[in-house]
């Protein structure tokens, strides 16, 4: 899965998918194997991410809360690099309303306890600065600051990356 998620192939997902779906067939059928478990489909929706492909990733995500919960076990709840993951996708998507999104899944990480730190921040700012949403960015980058200096975080201290995103958002606005 690995390296189906490191891979330039158009079909690196779809590849991936395929592997996924033989080892739940060999699991389930008692013929031995590995059963996949979250590093496995986190590194499935890393394809999808890439692509931006934010609704396969969210379409995961839903399916594994689902099966955590029906199957009582915790370890196939989405973690942290899941959400990330989800932000990546976002990050590259073209879809309408990415940006908000990428707003909410931040939110769920904060009430969730799943602490987003800058590289989760910045692909939200990503997601923005694909839309052309400068204002936006700039506003999260201030209340950064704001939060870093007030509480004494530094790992939310924006970064090169954010500033670098700013340009990037100027750069697709519609704003001279």
């Amino acid at each position: 899965i690995k390296a189906h998620s490191n891979s330039i192939r158009i079909d690196a997902a779809e590849k991936a998918e395929m592997v996924i779906e033989r080892m739940q067939k060999f699991s389930n059928n008692g013929m031995g194997g590995i059963e996949p478990n979250l590093a496995t489909y986190n590194g499935l929706m890393q394809c999808y991410a890439r692509r931006g492909n934010a609704a396969k990733v969210e379409s995961i995500i839903s399916e594994l809360k689902k099966r955590s919960y029906e199957e009582n076990n915790e370890r196939l709840h989405p973690d942290k690099l899941s959400y990330d993951t989800l932000l990546g996708a976002y990050s590259h998507s073209d879809a309408d309303g990415a940006a908000e999104k990428a707003e909410a899944t931040i939110d769920l990480m904060e009430k969730r306890h799943q602490k987003p730190n800058m590289y989760s921040f910045n692909l939200m700012m990503k997601a923005n600065a694909r839309s052309g949403n400068a204002a936006k960015v700039k506003s999260i980058i201030s209340k950064l600051k704001k939060r870093s200096s007030e509480e004494r975080i530094d790992h939310l201290r924006p970064n090169l990356f954010s500033y670098n995103t700013l340009l990037n958002a100027y750069a697709n606005s519609d704003a001279d």
